[in-house]
């Protein structure tokens, strides 16, 4: 979990960048000597020692409006949101006419999305004020979020002709223009922020992301250059040269900065999180462990370094080391809402995942205004196969954190995921709006605008992240998608030539190039590339199991069982080898060994609908109709809307000589889910001819003959179901049909005795 220091100039992202809002301010002078010494430790960057001196001060003089104003900027800086709202609004009970607490209250009210307040607030000040640059800047803010566009520029311009040298007016100007296309002025008023103030970091960090979008690497570069010789000690503006620098493959030169940096500031806390972060970024995660260790020498109890340690601990799978670090922080603080927030975590890579979500649902009725916890509280619930209670939790987010990137992409894939395309567009949209320079926010839109056959437009989202991170080859995979879609085959082997050129040990990557070679029928050539690679990389656990499923496509069973368990030797806990190597044991006609395979794959995955049902099928085959029952139930208490989980119980129920009346109900919402397929639609159907409504069963056994006719169970339920219906010619065809299909079994047995009577 990653933790940004969030200054009072730069309280919301929106749209294409950092708008920044200009409220210089010259505080009045305190005689207290606590409020002195909490502006000290301001200027020092310790907020949390300033907002305990601002507190003293209070208990000292109650009424003191400076000391509340101040209290609410520590409070804005420790992301205290609700206790700097408190703390503004007792300024304002004690003068009302105060303009700062009435900017910084519509700031507030911008963070979360409520414009109207923002306009109240900012009406107040500008009734009194008309020349109140900062007011005019919040409501060109708020006038941005809603995309309206001409009364942004206009308040920004306002700004600009009572403040002419206002960098940060500039700035904001930039954006806008950025954001209709007006590029040229877009780019003359970046670089008009930056002369008119030097030491203007967000204007450089703009005007490098206004030329990285422009495909202009070289001059974002030196952009962001020139800003780090005239801010040498700004962390900030490093992030971004190191992005852009690991964009291009260029590796040695960020690690170089980064010892600079280093060297340059070397008891600097903030240094040590930076660059810790910047390992973490590359998955290089004992390096950033390292950094985050050396980090806490200089301030043993720096929080964001023990919350960013334990993060890199949960990535790197070390999860017994995360949980004695963050268990004391815990004992220090037990109701620090991050460390609880990371605790439920760590129960969630325990495979705890119901103490994980009890303990989360604890701290958002503790903490309801915590975007982060209702945000992981979601991820929880999407791990545990509840994607409706997800999409509640991280829509609570973003009511209290309206432009929480996470929350906005989570929401995107959860909405994906449940079928609901065109809203997870809308959220992926917005992703990219709020943060234009994120690769995979334009990866995931493009994704997005593939499902819906939007070709055109994803390949453009494609190629945008192909400019911003040239060194990434999934764009290039990305794009060979779409090329095969409109099959340009030509463009789309292009496309994985360049992302294995650009990857050449990814397994990952070789495997959508065989699925693509798969699909158009190049199987010789597939398997060749992966038995090449495979040689290369013996110890690639994924490579060989991509080659054991092409060995159990060719029924080489027992060499792709070699491969899987040759896959499971370097990956134990893949889910995907257990799955496969139960396929094939199957394929060996060995069921009760495919049985246990699959049971492993369910012990690392427990709540996984589609596995229990399979199980569930496997078992009932065996005649264990308790164990698959038990499997059936388990699946729909993980997703009570998985349709195959719900036919499957039906049919059992059925076979049981169970309630009919419960079983239609599976039925029917099986049906609801699944509504075009037959297995679903036949299970329906023989229960409703089993409950006697033969004209509401007939139609539907009609449209699974229809789709497969050669399906000898259909034929023989269409045939009872005619027969009862009193067309005997029909009942007869259709039982004939089926015997003649190889009918089996119980079945078989009836529909030659039903014949006989017949005849």
């Amino acid at each position: 979990m990653k933790h940004r220091k969030l200054n009072q100039l730069t309280l919301v992202v929106i749209c294409l960048g950092l708008f920044t809002v200009a409220c210089s301010r010259d505080p009045e002078s305190s005689s207290k000597r606590y409020l002195a010494s909490g502006e000290q430790y301001m200027k020092d960057g310790k907020y949390r020692e300033a907002n305990i001196r601002f507190r003293s001060a209070l208990q000292a003089n109650p009424r003191s409006t400076d000391a509340y104003y101040r209290l609410a900027q520590s409070d804005l800086q420790l992301h205290q949101w609700a206790d700097a709202y408190a703390s503004l609004q007792k300024v304002l009970e004690l003068d009302p006419s105060r303009p700062d607490a009435h900017v910084d209250l519509a700031q507030l009210y911008l963070a979360a999305g409520q414009h109207d307040k923002v306009e109240e607030e900012t009406k107040i000040v500008l009734d009194r004020d008309p020349a109140n640059q900062a007011a005019h800047q919040v409501l060109g803010l708020s006038f941005v979020a809603r995309r309206q566009f001409d009364q942004a520029l206009a308040a920004f311009k306002r700004v600009i002709s009572l403040n002419p040298n206002s960098a940060p007016a500039y700035m904001n100007l930039g954006l806008v223009q950025m954001a209709i296309g007006n590029y040229a002025n877009a780019e003359s008023n970046f670089k008009k922020a930056t002369e008119l103030d030097s030491k203007f970091i967000n204007g450089y960090i703009n005007l490098a992301n206004f030329y990285r979008l422009r495909s202009q690497p070289a001059d974002a570069e030196q952009t962001l250059r020139a800003g780090i010789e005239q801010n040498p000690n700004d962390t900030d503006i490093y992030v971004h040269l190191a992005q852009l620098l690991i964009a291009q493959g260029r590796a040695t030169d960020t690690d170089a900065m980064m010892n600079q940096l280093r060297a340059r500031r070397p008891k600097a806390v903030d240094v040590a999180l930076l660059i810790g972060d910047y390992y973490a970024q590359r998955k290089e995660l004992d390096a950033a462990i390292a950094e985050y260790r050396r980090g806490l020498t200089i301030e043993p109890d720096n929080t964001d370094l023990v919350n960013h340690m334990v993060d890199a601990y949960l990535s790197n799978r070390k999860v017994s080391e995360a949980g004695v670090l963050n268990q004391k922080t815990l004992k220090s603080r037990p109701k620090d809402i991050t460390a609880r927030i990371e605790q439920a975590r760590i129960w969630m890579m325990g495979g705890d995942q119901d103490r994980a979500i009890g303990e989360l649902r604890a701290l958002v009725a503790d903490a309801s205004d915590s975007a982060e916890a209702h945000y992981f509280l979601g991820l929880a619930y999407q791990q545990n196969g509840q994607p409706a209670q997800a999409q509640t939790e991280f829509q609570e987010a973003l009511k209290s954190s309206p432009d929480m990137l996470m929350a906005i992409r989570a929401l995107a894939q959860v909405h994906l995921a449940m079928g609901n395309t065109e809203v997870a567009q809308e959220y992926a949209q917005k992703n990219v709006q709020l943060q234009p320079t994120d690769e995979t926010g334009h990866l995931l839109l493009g994704q997005i605008l593939m499902r819906l056959s939007k070709i055109t437009p994803a390949k453009e989202q494609f190629g945008i992240a192909g400019l911003l991170v040239p060194s990434d080859p999934n764009p290039h995979v990305s794009l060979a998608s779409c090329y095969a879609k409109e099959k340009n085959f030509t463009k789309a082997d292009g496309e994985f030539d360049a992302a294995l050129a650009l990857a050449p040990q990814s397994s990952t990557i070789l495997g959508s190039y065989v699925d693509y070679l798969m699909s158009r029928q190049q199987q010789a050539k597939a398997f060749q590339r992966v038995e090449t690679f495979t040689a290369a990389n013996p110890n690639d656990a994924n490579a060989h199991l991509l080659l054991g499923s092409l060995k159990l496509a060719r029924k080489q069973y027992s060499e792709a069982r070699a491969e899987v368990e040759r896959s499971l030797q370097l990956n134990p806990n893949s889910t995907s080898g257990y799955l496969l190597l139960g396929k094939t044991f199957q394929g060996e006609n060995n069921p009760d060994t495919a049985i246990q395979s699959y049971e492993k794959a369910l012990q690392l995955q427990p709540k996984f609908p589609p596995l229990q049902t399979m199980l569930g099928n496997l078992y009932a085959a065996k005649g264990d109709l308790g164990k698959a029952r038990g499997l059936y139930e388990a699946a729909l208490s993980s997703d009570p809307n998985f349709g195959l989980a719900a036919s499957s119980l039906a049919s059992l129920i059925v076979r049981q000589g169970g309630n009919l009346d419960v079983a239609l109900g599976l039925a029917q919402r099986a049906k609801q889910q699944l509504p075009d397929l037959d297995s679903v639609t036949d299970t329906l159907a023989w229960i409703e001819y089993l409950k006697g409504s033969y004209s509401s069963a007939l139609p539907l056994l009609k449209e699974c003959v229809n789709q497969a006719p050669r399906y000898p169970v259909y034929r023989y339920h269409l045939g009872m179901a005619a027969l009862a219906n009193g067309d005997k010619r029909e009942a007869k065809s259709e039982l004939e049909a089926a015997l003649r299909l190889n009918l089996s079994g119980e079945d078989a047995a009836l529909a030659h005795q039903t014949l006989n009577k017949l005849n």
